[in-house]
């Protein structure tokens, strides 16, 4: 580190060196100038860190000085000595980003706290440029894994509401350039007998043509399951490289069932878009089609996707899902079908709905069969008596809403308690050696159903859940205790160091001190 003292009184100069030099262990790094123009030679030669010069001196002046620093230099900084009538300066003095002042006469003291106060600033600013060029570094090669990371996040978002850094992550991972795109949700299943292994292993293929088919695409892929961001491409294009992929997985006995949504240029409304291939999915199983696109939906629903037999299948579904959006449109369908037919078999096939309905769930025996025999037994009543036709529908409809609210809230509350349960279990005990056998017998379930439980509901499966429990802590850990990283390994769940640390790095990109180090320097 290097620092510079201008004074053109020769005597308060080399007092003012006997003082730095006290503190400046580089004494060589240590230069001198009793006037402007000789400053601005060494600044320009030297570029001394430190520049501590007198406001007045004869020809050009410290904020001279200054204002050459700022402009050509401005990463160093500048302290000025000054007496008290030369205040009038100290607006020029600000715009120039003048670091210090420092009164005559010049306290020893102050003057040593003024330029250790300079050194530390320095030393911070080099660590943080390190650092940034670090961080930069590690996005630069992790940015595809954090922009894969960034869209799982989206698509099993919880809340439709967006975090205030929203806008900000996007910039930041470099996905600002996405203007146009389309969300592809596709499923792989074995056409002789279920074979995982085969379907998990042939999605992974689909993976690797669609990221060759479209370089820009973010693909999430979970066991036999993929989600893909299509970004700038056409419907058509997408269409024919889906059916693409279908045909070359169909000739392994493999096929693949995929759901393109509707075109969107926000990606806030991944969540949306995914809640959209689920409702395709929904259709697909009713359908003899196997790639189908969100507006199909709305064009042809009826020619498209649904056969007459199916249609009780297919408002059951659409009733067990507790979507009223889904429940409308699928009855919507369903009655422009029936607009052909009398009204007669129309109003036959509501009350037999119901009916069936009723009988369905009374033969279950489920802790709702009373309020559900209740709301039925009173509509259909309503639906009895009335003769208008419109009052009919109206009555039928109010009927599937209050039973699709009871089926939906039952059914949240009852997953949402048990995964709650399971969650804080997991972050109660994370430290121990957690497994989903040991969960599965604590919670008196079975593993399997354990396992598709916190899949449905976190998008993630057991290992990587706790993972990410363990990892969060460790970073919580780094960022605000002292305790060694040895020690941080242990607290969180890992005895062996060496694995704790590779599992970091695969998870951050960075090690456990570098991750500490990062972190201290930007929180």
């Amino acid at each position: 580190m290097k620092i510079l003292i201008v004074d053109d009184e020769k005597i308060i100069l080399e007092k003012l060196k006997m003082y730095i030099s006290q503190i400046f262990t580089e004494k060589e790094n240590i230069f001198t100038s009793d006037n402007a123009a000789k400053a601005l030679e060494i600044i320009s030669s030297q570029q001394p860190d430190i520049i501590l010069t007198d406001i007045r001196m004869p020809g050009k002046d410290g904020l001279y000085i200054s204002s050459f620093v700022h402009n050509n230099f401005p990463d160093k900084i500048v302290i000025l000595i000054t007496g008290f009538s030369d205040f009038k300066y100290a607006q020029t003095a600000i715009k120039n980003h003048v670091f210090d002042y420092i009164l005559k006469p010049v306290d020893e003291n102050v003057l040593k706290e003024s330029v250790l106060k300079a050194i530390h600033t320095i030393t911070e600013r080099k660590n943080q440029a390190i650092m940034r060029k670090k961080y930069e570094s590690y996005l630069k090669e992790n940015i595809r894994n954090l922009q894969k990371d960034f869209f799982e996040r989206l698509l099993f978002r919880n809340t439709t509401s967006l975090s205030s850094s929203f806008h900000e992550e996007v910039t930041m991972l470099r996905l600002d350039h996405i203007k146009s795109y389309y969300l592809l949700y596709c499923k792989c299943s074995t056409t002789v007998s279920k074979d995982l292994e085969k379907e998990y292993y042939f999605t992974h293929i689909a993976e690797h043509y669609l990221q060759e088919q479209i370089p820009g695409a973010l693909i999430f892929s979970y066991g036999n399951a993929l989600y893909s961001l299509c970004p700038d491409i056409d419907e058509k294009q997408l269409t024919k490289i889906t059916n693409f992929i279908h045909g070359e997985l169909k000739k392994n006995h493999v096929l693949m069932s995929a759901a393109i949504s509707s075109h969107s240029e926000n990606l806030s409304e991944i969540p949306l878009l995914r809640s959209q291939t689920v409702e395709i999915f929904n259709t697909l199983k009713n359908s003899s089609h196997f790639v189908m696109l969100y507006r199909d939906l709305e064009t042809n629903p009826v020619a498209v996707m649904y056969e007459k037999s199916n249609y009780f299948q297919v408002l059951l579904n659409s009733l067990s899902s507790g979507d009223k959006t889904m429940i409308q449109r699928h009855f919507d369908e369903i009655s422009q079908f029936f607009t052909r037919q009398t009204p007669d078999e129309f109003n036959s096939f509501m009350y037999s709905f119901m009916t069936l309905f009723l009988s369905f769930f009374q033969s279950a025996s489920t802790e709702l069969s009373d309020s559900v025999r209740q709301i039925t037994k009173t509509q259909k009543e309503l639906f009895s008596t009335s003769s208008l036709p419109e009052k009919k529908t109206e009555i039928f409809q109010d009927w599937m809403f209050q039973i699709a609210g009871l089926l939906n809230t039952d059914k949240i509350n009852k997953n949402n308690y048990l995964t709650s349960q399971l969650i804080e279990y997991i972050r109660a005990n994370y430290e121990k050696p957690l497994s989903l056998y040991s969960i599965a017998d604590e919670f008196n379930r079975s593993t399997p159903y354990i396992s598709r439980l916190i899949k449905q509901t976190t998008g993630k499966n057991f290992t990587d859940l706790l993972t990410d429990l363990r990892i969060q802590k460790a970073k919580e850990l780094l960022k605000t205790s002292s305790y060694h990283v040895n020690e941080i390994s242990h607290m969180v769940g890992y005895p062996n160091f060496r694995y704790f640390s590779r599992i970091f790095k695969q998870q951050t990109g960075m090690t456990p001190n570098d991750y500490r180090k990062i972190s201290c320097r930007f929180h």
